[in-house]
């Protein structure tokens, strides 16, 4: 399936939906773990707050049919990590996003709804080259 896609459009995939994680992500209130400058296109890792408690918050992402990539070593229960290689589509990080916020909301955080897909959905597009404007209210 890449393969047909072309490696072009393969690594323009990888850096939208790269966009898309991170931009996502920081409207949600995380902090991600990299320095823009060094982001990888193949995955984002972000702290978890200390006033959030990572496991009860995972499994309740993964009853949603989130499945994040926890961490490793001094970093287990401190990041964790969103995988964009490969097959994952630019569509799975926003529901990605979707699923946080609603995971965010059950737990009590204060986020708008709809801050995570917009932001994602934006940066994405941005990525892609594609001219996006907010309509006056």
């Amino acid at each position: 399936l890449m393969e047909a896609e072309g490696r072009d459009a393969v690594f323009a995939r990888h850096a939208a939906s790269a966009a898309a994680a991170q931009a996502g992500l920081e409207a949600l209130g995380f902090t991600l773990f990299a320095d823009a400058a060094v982001r990888s296109k193949t995955v984002t890792a972000a702290w978890i707050p200390d006033d959030l408690d990572w496991k009860p918050f995972n499994a309740d992402l993964r009853k949603r049919g989130l499945v994040l990539a926890g961490s490793q070593g001094k970093l287990t229960g401190r990041i964790f990590r969103i995988g964009h290689l490969g097959s994952v589509t630019i569509e799975e990080i926003i529901a990605a996003m979707a699923t946080l916020e609603a995971g965010l909301l059950a737990a009590g955080r204060d986020i708008a709804p709809g801050a995570g897909v917009a932001a994602a959905q934006r940066a994405a597009l941005d990525a892609a080259g594609v001219r996006t404007a907010v309509a006056a209210g």
